[in-house]
């Protein structure tokens, strides 16, 4: 039996039951200008700001002829009052109390609702800025890359009401998604039916299934799109092709209510296939099963719920904190907190009275989204003596995340760029290709096989692709004023996995800046190149290029993105848009880690807090693994010291104090026993070989001791971590002089190119027995010449005691190494090096070999970063 003869026969026998009548009938399309999106491919629509609507208007339900009044609700409100004192969990110096994770609910919950899975939120209010009535402001919309919707018999929703309010299904549209170039096919849910044949169940405060069959609910089959904005057909049936779908009020209903969606999912022979749960805080965070999600909502996120007097009461340790942080969204007018001792539950404290650490009250929550506060105990009459939990009780609903203790410990500010791995980076796209603009649909960019051949999934250009090209070595922007755009989208097949940063290779022409030069994706909205940071206060984009370290010849400069400081998410694509005058061009853009320089890393996280001072203390550091440095990641409290330290490593066990281990910051500067710690998280790094200590190959272990020492100043270190890794230099080869013979007097040897990227020389080098370095000077270019026997060259070996130059050269192969700042030598300048020999009176003769002359250093110069970076290698061509 056909779809259409099917539906008129169960709409018959509905009719002779007594039941209500079903109408099925084609939807009409609705079109619409599409907005700066702030997801990826295909692209989808911002989310507006929200404001405060309340009124009162006369509707006529679908379920009634009576008229019935509508009380609209204020729309959800989510910037907090200006001076809020507000804390982003930071592990490094932050204590977790309880962040819900946990399958079982730690603490005790009295009247109040645990939330184990987040739900989405929405006010669909047709006088809120936030109303809820198109493709581009919906209740929810997504677009599946995994899953062939079509292939399914219905789109479900687990959804309920949420106190009072007025929306019917006759007020609700589904919208199927084909193409960003057609428009969407409408279903109004009044008319459409379930996979059953039947009508759909108005939506009630109870959760409840509401599964739309797409499939029965078109009475024809051969129903087609319509190109956006016409009455055209776009030549694909609708039932052939659904990327993805839109919920939303229909245009010009009147109504309000906030409802919950807790699951949404596809359906095939009543089992659901589930495509979103909401367990992550932004909406609009993608997975690898969706292309792009959004809402007008926001997500009521794992925590528990408090309302009508409920309470939540947990354990706390505050030792060594002096402020907790609730992450809550809702309605604080209601909510206190009350500490618990052992003598029982004190006062409780309204959340009015509580104060943060500048002693100014603690601001309100909001009811569009979560806030971490901060609240000072001392300061808001909250003893830490005997304080062993706390008790927070609400009479209206607020909604709790987190938990955690703070001393509001902050990062270093950044110094100077980090110098990156560039030579491993994962290209994103290289633009190595030729095209006179980009494609301006998904579907030509997706087969277009200049681009996928280049490395990408897609390149489109959704706005004003006339303003873009390719030529064969670099994007080119070319600026439109505002308020318009132009917008690039790219996926690529190179994703973005642990890299901490992200490098845009650009050059700006004609009069282009960077000022309205931003880049998106779903997971973290719109990012301006001036929100852009390099490191903890360090911005991406330099105020003056003349001094900046990353440009090359060419003029394209490295512009930093550290991911994590920015708060920039991103895997394989993203959106680019640019306003204003001149031309951008790209280079590329890569993801690169920072160098490091180390091997066989062995680290472990610890976090014990240690009280030096007194007491003797033990903390086990980790396992060596034949690593020749240790890091250890410290913390004090402003008053202590390493006056006590002393490591335990290969049956030795050295004292700081004494002077017999080498201590180092990253910077250089030696650690003595009287320096204070840092507040803030600093990396002391452990030389084993200077320290004397014999490294074993095996994994023995390292141990840490403190304490018991009189006289060493009281105070807390926090150890946050340790971490057991090899040096290893960045290397450049500059020579092979190969066999010099010094019996015949003076012999010059030339010695290779110095890239002037390197601050030591590395030669290694063997004798015959007899012959010393007596006579050897070295001369670079434009440098002049030093002399070992002068002393100003010195020589060093690989224990970093200094080589007899008087001594014969030993018969195997060692390297001895010159420090060039030492030597009075200019580093950082690219020249040629000579080597001279001989012609001395009472020098040694014999022979020598140099089997090779390397540059070295523990990190490469930035200059090396770039000439390190392989854009592109071209890939062999087929026999």
């Amino acid at each position: 039996m056909k779809r259409k003869q099917l539906l008129v026969a169960l709409l018959a026998l509905a009719a002779t039951m007594g039941l209500a009548s079903c109408r099925i009938e084609p939807s009409s399309s609705s079109s619409s200008s599409t907005p700066e999106p702030s997801s990826n491919q295909p692209s989808s629509s911002q989310s507006s700001s929200s404001s405060s609507v309340v009124s009162t208007s006369t509707s006529s339900s679908s379920s009634s002829s009576v008229e019935d009044q509508i009380t609209h609700k204020s729309a959800f409100v989510r910037d907090v009052a200006e001076g809020a004192s507000l804390r982003t969990f930071n592990e490094l110096f932050d204590k977790s109390v309880n962040d819900f994770s946990s399958a079982t609910l730690e603490g005790t919950l009295v009247e109040g609702e645990q939330i184990k899975s987040g739900k989405l939120r929405v006010l669909v209010d047709n006088e809120s800025t936030d109303h809820a009535d198109s493709e581009n402001a919906s209740i929810y919309k997504m677009a599946t890359g995994t899953h062939l919707i079509h292939d399914f018999e219905g789109i479900g929703f687990r959804i309920r009401k949420v106190g009072e309010g007025k929306l019917d299904l006759e007020d609700l549209v589904l919208g199927l998604r084909g193409d960003d170039a057609w428009d969407l096919y409408e279903l109004n849910l009044a008319n459409a039916v379930n996979p059953d044949g039947e009508p759909l169940e108005e939506i009630t405060n109870e959760w409840q299934d509401l599964v739309i069959s797409h499939s029965l609910s078109i009475e024809d089959d051969t129903t087609e799109y319509k190109l956006r904005g016409t009455d055209t057909n776009a030549g694909i049936k609708v039932l052939e092709r659904i990327l993805g779908f839109h919920l939303y009020a229909k245009p010009g209903s009147e109504v309000s209510q906030i409802i919950e969606i807790e699951e949404v999912f596809l359906q095939n022979a009543g089992e659901p296939t589930l495509v979103d749960s909401f367990d992550r805080e932004k909406v609009s965070q993608t997975d690898n099963t969706v292309w792009w999600r959004d809402s007008k909502g926001f997500i009521v996120q794992d925590g528990v719920s408090l309302n009508e007097g409920a309470y939540y009461q947990t354990d706390l340790d505050v030792t060594g904190y002096d402020n907790v942080v609730l992450n809550v969204n809702g309605d604080t007018s209601g909510t206190s907190i009350a500490p618990v001792t052992a003598a029982g539950v004190g006062d409780a404290i309204p959340w009015s009275n509580l104060k943060d650490q500048n002693n100014a009250p603690v601001v309100a929550a909001v009811n569009g989204s979560y806030n971490s506060f901060v609240i000072n105990l001392e300061n808001s009459g909250i003893s830490k003596e005997g304080l062993l939990g706390l008790r927070i009780a609400s009479s209206s609903e607020l909604n709790i995340t987190d938990i955690f203790l703070t001393n509001l410990s902050e990062k270093v500010a950044l110094e100077g760029y980090p110098v990156l791995d560039a030579a491993n980076a994962a290209v994103f796209d290289h633009f190595t290709r030729t095209q006179t603009k980009l494609d301006d649909t998904y579907e030509a960019a997706s087969s277009n096989t200049v681009v996928t051949d280049s490395g990408l999934n897609f390149s489109i250009s959704y706005a004003n692709s006339q303003n873009t090209s390719v030529d064969g070595d670099a994007l080119t922007i070319v600026g439109i004023e505002s308020p318009g755009y132009v917008q690039v989208t790219e996926g690529s097949k190179t994703p973005r996995t642990n890299e901490k940063y992200m490098v845009f290779s650009m050059k700006l022409l004609d009069g282009a800046t960077l000022d309205n030069f931003r880049i998106s994706t779903s997971a973290s909205g719109v990012k301006y190149a001036n929100e852009w940071m390099a490191g903890p206060g360090l911005k991406s984009v330099p105020e003056d290029l003349a001094s900046y370290p990353y440009v090359d010849a060419d003029g394209y400069a490295y512009y930093i993105i550290d991911l994590e400081e920015t708060g920039f998410e991103i895997t394989d694509l993203f959106d680019m848009y640019y306003t204003g005058t001149g031309k951008i061009m790209i280079d590329s853009i890569f993801f690169a880690n920072e160098y490091e320089g180390v091997a066989e890393v062995t680290s472990r996280g610890d976090g014990q807090d240690i009280a030096v001072g007194g007491a003797y203390v033990y903390a086990y550091g980790g396992a060596m693994a034949g690593s020749n440095k240790i890091a250890l990641y410290l913390q004090g409290d402003g008053t202590a010291t390493l006056g006590s330290f002393r490591l335990e490593y290969n049956g030795s066990t050295l004292w700081l104090k004494d002077g017999a281990l080498a201590i180092y910051k990253e910077d250089g500067t030696r650690v003595t026993a009287a320096d204070v710690l840092s507040t803030s998280e600093t990396k002391y790094i452990i030389d084993l070989v200077e320290s004397g200590y014999t490294i074993k190959d095996d994994t023995d272990h390292f141990h840490l001791h403190f304490g018991g020492l009189e006289g060493d100043p009281a105070g807390t270190i926090k150890l946050i971590k340790t971490t057991a890794f090899t040096s290893v230099n960045y290397e450049e080869t500059w020579g092979n002089p190969g066999a010099i013979n010094l019996a015949g007097g003076y012999v010059y040897s030339y010695g290779g190119y110095s890239t002037g990227n390197c601050d030591t020389i590395e030669l290694t080098i063997k004798g015959d027995g007899s012959v010393a370095l007596d006579s050897f000077r070295l001369e670079l270019a434009d440098n002049g010449t030093v002399w070992a026997k002068d002393g100003v060259m010195k020589l060093y070996k690989e224990d970093g005691t200094v080589f007899d130059f008087t001594q014969p050269l030993p018969t195997e192969e060692i390297k001895l190494y010159i420090d060039l700042a030492e030597a009075g030598y200019t580093t950082g300048n690219a020249c040629h090096m000579h080597l001279h020999f001989g012609g001395i009176e009472g020098e040694t003769t014999g022979a020598l070999t140099i089997s090779s002359i390397k540059g070295v250093s523990e990190k490469p110069s930035y200059k090396a970063v770039m000439g390190n970076y392989v854009e592109y290698v071209a890939p062999t061509p087929a026999e």
